[in-house]
């Protein structure tokens, strides 16, 4: 039989926090407020149907899911999903795909940082799921020639809840 109709406030995902404030714990996202974390990512990083992602982000976490994932459908674009992340390959996957953003973290911005080589023409790159220490940021901006947007969310907001503008706001 066909799959009975959705609403918006329905369940349609449960995810767990990563107990960066204690135990993690299970927490019900509905069909809206995902949506809403996608359309927030799509807004602050002027996401459209000429982006395409390179999700090198675990699906298992609110940021592959939401931020990187769901943000780039909606908008129109489309997204690479390679294996798991490496940074050797991180670049070469980038240009061959045409890929025009990606989310990272701070572990993995430092694993580019020290594998270095010559960064592929994004538009932008992102930070978040941990803080980003200053000195790591300029570098990878400085070693790469690409802005590095810094963005937080959670769990429990759906993903992403605010970002710092894309270049050349401030």
């Amino acid at each position: 039989p066909p799959p009975p109709p959705l609403h918006p406030d329905d369940d349609a995902l449960l995810d767990y926090t990563s107990g960066s404030t204690g135990r993690p714990k299970g927490v019900l996202m509905s069909h809206r407020g995902l949506l809403a974390g996608a359309w927030n990512t799509v807004v602050a990083h002027a996401l459209s149907e000429c982006d395409r992602s390179l999700c090198v982000l675990p699906l298992h976490h609110m940021n592959a899911q939401v931020v990187t994932l769901l943000a780039t459908l909606v908008s129109g674009g489309s997204v690479v999903l390679p294996r798991r992340f490496q940074a050797a390959s991180f670049w070469e996957w980038a240009r061959g795909h045409g890929c025009t953003w990606s989310a990272l973290t701070p572990s993995l911005i430092t694993q580019l940082v020290r594998q270095g080589g010559a960064a592929a023409p994004l538009r932008f790159a992102r930070s978040s799921s941990a803080l980003l220490a200053p000195e790591l940021h300029r570098q990878f901006e400085q070693i790469f020639s690409l802005p590095l947007i810094e963005a937080m969310g959670s769990t429990e907001a759906g993903g992403a809840i605010f970002s710092n503008p894309l270049p050349p706001a401030v």
